[in-house]
């Protein structure tokens, strides 16, 4: 029985469906807490290469700012930071 809206009625028809979906939720939750280590230590590998390929464009003038962020989610901003620092510098 539940209360609801100042009544008591009968059990819910979705509580199965709802801890089923509960559950699975909680297992993917796991999975990805158990693969986080891994993705960070990819992130971290792969990190300088993007650095290095999105000054190289900005110096030879192959890519705008505006396109190395949409394709590496950076800001414009961290760009010419990142470019800063490697002794180029961004248009």
């Amino acid at each position: 029985m539940l209360w609801q809206h100042g009544l008591v009625t009968s059990e819910s028809p979705d509580l199965e469906r709802l801890a089923t979906d509960f559950a699975a939720a909680r297992d993917e939750l796991a999975r990805l807490r158990r693969r986080l280590p891994e993705v960070q230590s990819e992130i971290a590998r792969l990190r300088p290469q993007v650095i290095d390929a999105l000054v190289d464009d900005i110096k030879h003038g192959r890519r705008s700012q505006a396109e190395i962020s949409k394709l590496t989610g950076y800001t414009t901003e961290r760009i010419r930071q990142l470019c800063r620092a490697a002794g180029v510098e961004a248009a």
